[in-house]
């Protein structure tokens, strides 16, 4: 490990200038109470993207797969049931709902695509946990690191190009029907476990198996219609998924 005063996580398709780190490097300076911060990310096209983020919840899961966000018409009548929900679920629930409203005060996480960390911090609080192949890694460090009294910090001054989803930009099929990727539900079963327990992660594992068989369920009239293309990887991906989620183990 570095023996520098400061570490950069830096994802291999985010493009930072010197200019931009050392942006980053003198708002830290100034802000001592900190022990991570992260800049505005953004598309290619400029359009932000969702960092800082609020910490994820189990019911934010559940809602987000079984996509009640989509089944609600409206923007007016999906910011109404986010509030009246809310209170019970939480402020992540809204967000989730209404992306940009509803911001926490307090960060929740922010985006290991670009983050600043003080070494004396990691010292502290570890690594990224390895148990994590990939996603849900930085909400779990930034969650040690703010229990151990750490702040976080959000320096939108500071923009940085995160080239995230390209690969599947302009292709409507590929995006429409693929299944979601294996290991972003073994991250989710851990997260859920670690910070939620097992009564949690159960409700969250029927939620995903009652959103991907419905899915298969809309694919396969596809078929019917003749339109196969990536349809039949995207069911059994979604059956390979199903199974991934109820045995995967902490």
């Amino acid at each position: 490990m570095s023996d520098a005063k400061y570490v950069l996580l830096l994802n291999s398709d985010a493009v930072a200038t010197e200019g931009d780190i050392k942006s980053l490097v003198d708002w830290m300076d100034s802000h001592p109470d900190v022990g991570a911060c992260g800049p505005k990310l953004v598309y290619p096209d400029g359009t932000p993207q969702p960092s800082p983020s609020p910490v994820p919840t189990a019911w934010m899961y559940v809602v987000r797969f079984l996509g009640l966000k989509y089944l609600l018409p409206g923007r007016k009548l999906k910011r109404l049931v986010a509030k009246v929900l809310s209170p019970m679920l939480g402020s992540t629930l809204t967000s989730h709902m209404n992306p940009g409203e509803g911001q926490q005060e307090e960060i929740g996480f922010l985006s290991g695509a670009a983050l600043l960390l003080r070494k004396e911090v990691i010292d502290q609080v570890g690594g990224l946990d390895e148990g994590y192949f990939m996603y849900l890694e930085d909400a779990d460090w930034c969650i040690r690191i703010k229990n151990t009294g750490w702040k976080l910090g959000f320096v939108p001054e500071v923009e940085i190009l995160h080239y995230a989803g390209a690969s599947f930009k302009g292709d409507s099929v590929r995006k429409s029907f693929r299944a979601a990727n294996p290991e972003s539900f073994k991250s989710i079963m851990r997260y859920l476990y670690t910070y939620y327990g097992m009564g949690s992660r159960t409700v969250v594992r029927v939620a995903v198996t009652v959103s991907l068989l419905v899915q298969s369920l809309v694919a396969c009239f596809r078929i019917f219609g003749g339109n196969r293309g990536s349809i039949i990887p995207f069911i059994s991906g979604n059956f390979g998924n199903i199974s991934i989620v109820w045995r995967v183990r902490p």
